[in-house]
């Protein structure tokens, strides 16, 4: 996973400023549920999930450790599907203690040091979702949350790796959620 900074805004820099629990219809809802075409890649939100119980939405003790000791009290998944099928996109918020603890999580999920990443929402067809193929990650804090885009092309090869991280940008507009409470 790549690291794309981390930027403190102050209003939301500790949850004790920003107690409200993310609503999954703040994060998916207009345009992040059908994301703008771009490059001719073009997402839908095949669904969302919530989970207050963090540890159980990753992979890897050191990263359920983080997540814990960092007073993670909420995992937002939502995941994509492009139209021709090839692509899956996820995004990932978690909603930690503070920037300090957002920052560590981003840390531990730099893939040098394999301490773990999140799981991928299952999906309801069975043609959609995460498993073999090429895909890139980008994780970044904030404030107090961390914000991930996760894309895979089910494709093994000749998927261009700028390719890929084009399509994690076109996810992005899900970050507003947070920006807006900033």
């Amino acid at each position: 996973m790549t690291s794309s900074g981390a930027q403190t805004f102050p209003d939301i820099a500790d949850r004790s400023q920003d107690d409200r629990k993310l609503r999954i219809n703040e994060v998916f809802h207009g345009e992040t549920r059908h994301p703008a075409s771009s490059r001719g890649i073009s997402f839908t939100l095949e669904g969302a999930r919530s989970d207050s119980e963090c540890p159980s939405a990753v992979w890897g003790q050191r990263l359920q450790a983080v997540l814990v000791e960092g007073h993670c009290n909420q995992v937002i998944r939502g995941l994509y599907a492009d139209r021709g099928r090839a692509l899956a996109g996820l995004i990932v918020i978690m909603n930690m203690g503070d920037y300090s603890a957002a920052q560590k999580v981003v840390d531990a999920l730099d893939s040098s040091t394999k301490q773990g990443f999140v799981f991928p929402l299952a999906s309801k067809s069975s043609d959609v979702g995460f498993g073999s193929g090429l895909s890139v990650a980008n994780g970044e804090s904030v404030g107090h949350y961390v914000f991930i885009s996760w894309v895979q092309d089910r494709r093994t090869s000749g998927v261009p790796r700028d390719y890929l991280i084009h399509a994690t940008s076109v996810l992005d507009s899900a970050r507003d959620a947070l920006i807006h409470r900033a």
